[in-house]
Formats: C-alpha cells, structure tokens, sequence
C-alpha cells in the first residue's frame, strides 16, 4: 500500500536524524527535519505534517515544551517521543503534557516502529472521525432547538390570543344565559372545542420539551461513546502485543456492556418522561452517585483529574435513578471542561454525600477556581452557556433544575466555594 503520510523528526543530534530518516523512508514515508522544537514549529506550519518524532533532551526548546505548544494550537496532532532516557518518569511526564506514546532509542527493530506510528496514526484517524461525528449530532440538535423554540414562540402567542377569547366569553356569559335550550347547546360544543385546543397546546408544549431532553441526551451520550472508542482502542492494543487473555477480554467486554446499558437506559427514560402513567420509585443516593461516577471516572484519569466521592448514611429518596444520574453527570462534565480549559494543577471534583433530618444534600465541587460573579444567577437559565457553539448548548444546568424540581421535588444550587465553584443539591428523603 502506498504512504503518503508526513512526518516530521526533532532531535538535536544529526546523526540519529539521519538514521530515522532511513528507517521511515524505508516504510514509505515522507519525511522532514527539525534540529529543535523552534524549528519544529515553524517547519509545522509550512509543512503540516500528520506525526511528530522528538526527542526529549535539546537545546532553545526541549521536546516537552515542544509538546505543550503543540497540544495548545493543534491538540489533534500526534506526537511520539523518542528518547534515551530509559525512565518511567520521563515517559509519564511526557504523555501528561501531551504525548501519545513513548519509544526508548537507538531503535534498531523496523517493524516494531512501524506497527506503534500505524497504530497512532489509525488512533488519530478514530479520534477525528468521532469528533467529526459529535459535531454533526451537536449541530443537529441545535437545529431542532431553534426549531423547537420558534415553535414554541408561536405557542405562545396563540395562548395569548385565547387568553383573549375566553375574556370575551365571560363578558358575553351573561346574555347567553338568556338565549334558548338551542344557543345552550352552540355554546356546549364551543366549549369542547376549546378543551381539543387545550390538549392540542398541551401536546405541543411535550414535544417542545421533547426537544431539549434529546440535547441532554446528546450530552449526557458523549463520555459513554469515547468510553466505548477506549475500550476498543486497548483491546487492539492488548490483541497486538498479545496480552489479551480471556480474563482481560472479559473485562473489556463487562465494561462495553454495563455503558451501552446504561445508553439504554437514558433511551428508555427518555420513552417513558411523558407517559402519564410513569411511576417514581425508591433509590439510593450514594448508589447512583457511584453509578455515575463509574462511567466517567476511566475517563478523568486519563485527562489527570481525580474524582473523590465521601457518602455518610443511606439516603433514599423518590424519584427517577437515571434522571437523577444525569443530574450528577451534567455537572460532572461541566467541572471536566473547566478544569481542562483552565489548565487547573492537580484538578480535582469532590462529592459527598449526607443525611440531615428529612433532607438528602449531595455537593459536587472542583478546584478551578469558581464561577465569576455575574454568572452565578445565570448558570440555571435556558441557552447560557460559556462554551463555544459547538461544545455546548447551555441546556445541561437547566435541564438538571427541572429533573431535581419538578420530578423530585428538590433544589439545585450553585455557590463559590474555597477555590473552585460548588453545586448543592436538596432532595427530600422518601418516608
């Protein structure tokens, strides 16, 4: 098969960037040179290449800082250390920063070479396409939004205009009265024409709300989905360096299985949100706090943010286990970002969990430095959000409020507190 893939090699010794550029070009590749990370750089945005190589050790700019810079303008590029230092601490530093994987030199095994830049590339190639993929669903869902809440508008509108015409018929009820056995019955069937109008409006309002539940569907189906795109990525790569035995398959297959389960799950609560014969049920707080926390907490890790869970007492509560989940992931992911985007130190999210008389209280919390004061009244509101376009839709928050107010009778609130902003849940206790 022919390459046409480029790839670009930093290393302040000559001679080893010689003997790379042998091997890659042997394999096919296009290849280019850099002698440091400034060079680097600028030989990037000339060149675009789809893989770096590069050491570690170098003059004017060492490849660590080279990976920083190259994680902050193009996070989507891959980069491949290539070093002589032997030690697990350099290595761990390296894909802190940014790094994808770590190979020790002088590296004499072509086709060992050959098979890590494959499998990064191929790695690259599922993490565009699955963003591409986000992106699609999240401009879709945008769009039936705005849709949704023209719709809306015109609801409303046309209940102001029968506010209007059932004013009307009360200043009118007075002289129908007076009329015969015949205007009687006229006004009877009026009346039920206004009641199918008032189921129509009802109906409509449920598809209106239909709308913003499938963007928190969306949301909430984003850390499952790249859940699921890790699971296969180890797999290959326990198949490929034949560590994958039956215990290990079981595992990966156990994990697959419990998220696509719980993708299930929102779809089903998702069907049953507007059946009118749904029933609350009993659960347990701290049980579906680590529900939660189980199909994110994979994830965290890899991005190096710990997530601390303290439970006290078991608080059972009335309602819906999943919407309740939701809640919990909603403001999870949103402490995610703003740690990722603030470039937080040690990032941390804290929940904890307690009974006090008759109430449930739930906090989650992070150390990203808090919310800026004149938007904490804005947080719960319909279409806010912080975000770019297309990483959010300013539903999550507001969504979370209504499942705590209208389907658990509880409240959702959000302060500052010591260095990061803290979101406080209250749920009556079931008797």
């Amino acid at each position: 098969m022919t390459r046409t893939v480029k790839i670009l090699i930093v290393d302040d010794e000559a001679m080893v960037r010689l003997n790379m550029r042998a091997l890659l070009e042997d394999l096919g590749f296009i290849v280019f040179e850099a002698a440091n990370g400034c060079e680097a750089l600028d030989l990037f945005e000339q060149e675009l290449p789809e893989l770096i190589l590069t050491d570690l050790r170098m003059p004017e700019m060492d490849g660590l800082t080279l990976i920083r810079e190259m994680h902050k303008k193009h996070p989507d590029t891959p980069l491949i250390v290539i070093s002589g230092t032997g030690s697990i601490s350099s290595a761990m530093e390296a894909v802190h920063c940014g790094a994808w994987d770590f190979i020790e030199k002088p590296i004499i095994d072509q086709s060992a070479l050959e098979m890590v830049i494959s499998h990064t590339l191929e790695r690259s190639r599922l993490l565009l396409e699955n963003r591409r993929y986000h992106d699609h669903l999240e401009e879709l869902v945008q769009e039936r939004t705005v849709e949704l809440h023209q719709q809306t508008l015109l609801l409303e509108q046309e209940m102001a205009e029968r506010q209007e015409a059932q004013q009307r018929l009360a200043i009118e009820h007075a002289e129908l009265q007076r009329l015969n056995a015949t205007l009687e019955q006229r006004v009877q069937e009026e009346v039920e024409k206004n009641r199918d109008q008032e189921r129509i409006i009802s109906h409509q309002a449920r598809l209106a709300a239909m709308g913003e539940m499938l963007s928190n569907i969306a949301h909430q189906w984003r850390q499952p989905l790249n859940n699921l795109g890790l699971y296969l990525q180890n797999m290959q790569l326990d198949y490929q360096e034949s560590l994958l035995d039956t215990e290990r398959m079981a595992e990966y297959v156990s994990c697959s299985m419990e998220t696509l389960q719980y993708m299930s799950r929102t779809i089903s609560d998702f069907q049953n949100f507007f059946r009118p014969d749904r029933e609350k049920k009993k659960f347990t707080i701290a049980l579906a706090i680590q529900e939660a926390v189980h199909l994110v907490e994979a994830s965290l890790k890899t991005k190096g943010i710990t997530i601390r869970v303290e439970t006290s007492g078991e608080c059972a509560v009335l309602g819906f286990s999943n919407e309740f989940s939701q809640v919990v992931l909603n403001i999870i992911n949103n402490a995610r970002d703003v740690l990722l985007d603030r470039q937080v130190p040690d990032p941390v999210i804290r929940i904890a969990c307690r009974c006090e008389g008759k109430t449930g209280i739930v906090t989650i919390g992070d150390n990203a430095g808090g919310i800026p004061e004149e938007l904490l009244d804005k947080v719960f509101d319909p279409y806010f959000t912080t975000k770019a376009k297309s990483q959010g839709t300013g539903l999550g928050l507001y969504m979370a409020k209504m499942i705590l107010s209208k389907g658990m009778g509880g409240h959702l609130m959000a302060h500052n507190a010591g260095n990061g902003a803290e979101f406080v849940m209250e749920i009556p206790i079931a008797s």
